[in-house]
């Protein structure tokens, strides 16, 4: 009678830890992106490039909407690891690369400190980032 006690306040703390890592909402928060000159915009359902951001204000808009989504990051993923977005933004200060941040069908997927993590986006947030890096018609296939 002992050893099931022991077993199942065990498996109950184990449980408690494995919801309390995977399933709050705290997550990997990561710092700001910092100093941003260019941004290359590829579709990843065709390994394409699609376009370059330049203009300061385009640039800033959008690294405004990934700093707003530091928080939060690392919790959604499936057997296979982090879930590969559809299109994605790549963040340059000059030559320096900064990290990329993508979005597919209701996630968010970035690399940021040379580390992948995903979170659970709404559509609405979809659009938005899809339409701040220059693709506002564009839909995120199921």
């Amino acid at each position: 009678m002992r050893k099931r006690r022991r077993l199942f306040i065990v498996l109950l703390i184990a449980s408690a830890t494995v919801a309390g890592c995977c399933l709050g909402p705290w997550g990997t928060t990561y710092p700001p992106l910092g100093p941003v000159t260019r941004i290359e915009v590829k579709d990843d359902r065709k390994d394409d490039h699609v376009h370059v951001i330049d203009d300061p204000a385009e640039v800033q808009r959008v690294v405004e909407f990934v700093n707003g989504h530091r928080r939060g990051w690392g919790w959604l993923s499936d057997w296979a690891g982090v879930p590969v977005p559809q299109v994605s933004a790549y963040f340059y200060n000059g030559t320096e690369f900064k990290g990329h941040f993508g979005v597919g069908p209701g996630f968010f997927e970035c690399q940021r400190e040379g580390d992948f993590a995903s979170k659970h986006c709404s559509d609405s947030q979809g659009r938005l980032f899809l339409k701040l890096v220059g693709l506002p018609g564009s839909e995120l296939s199921r």
